[in-house]
């Protein structure tokens, strides 16, 4: 008996599935979200420098924080932790800004402050465990 396979992915929580597990369903049976999945038969490997994906990914989030909602910009940051995972060295520059005045206030231990598009600002706190 042949097993069926996995022909979904969900594009929040990253969860595979066949045809006949979300035949009847709406949404994807393990995070809940609404989104329209993938389809594992369409992944790909494209060749890419990694300054050129953080040109992107920047691009995108400022254009997903500024003009997104909220569904769509978790949407975007689950797609960016994927690709996070593929970085080749902890080396590499960060995908996005955030993740970068992150690694800086982690790095020195103190607030950094981040502008966003409509003349405000955003603290980033340093996580407690990389406090010097």
């Amino acid at each position: 008996m042949s097993k069926d396979p996995k022909t979904i992915r969900c594009i929040i929580c990253d969860s595979e599935f066949t045809y006949k597990e979300i035949e009847d369903i709406n949404c994807c049976p393990n995070c809940g979200c609404k989104d329209s999945p993938c389809s594992i038969q369409e992944d790909l490997k494209i060749k890419i420098n990694w300054h050129e994906l953080r040109i992107l990914t920047i691009w995108a989030s400022n254009w997903a924080y500024k003009m997104c909602e909220e569904s769509s910009v978790t949407c975007l940051e689950k797609i960016i932790g994927r690709l996070n995972k593929q970085k080749p060295s902890k080396e590499f520059a960060p995908l996005t800004l955030k993740e970068e005045a992150q690694e800086l206030a982690n790095y020195y231990g103190n607030d950094v402050e981040l502008s966003d598009f409509d003349g405000g600002t955003k603290i980033i706190k340093p996580h407690s465990k990389f406090k010097n």
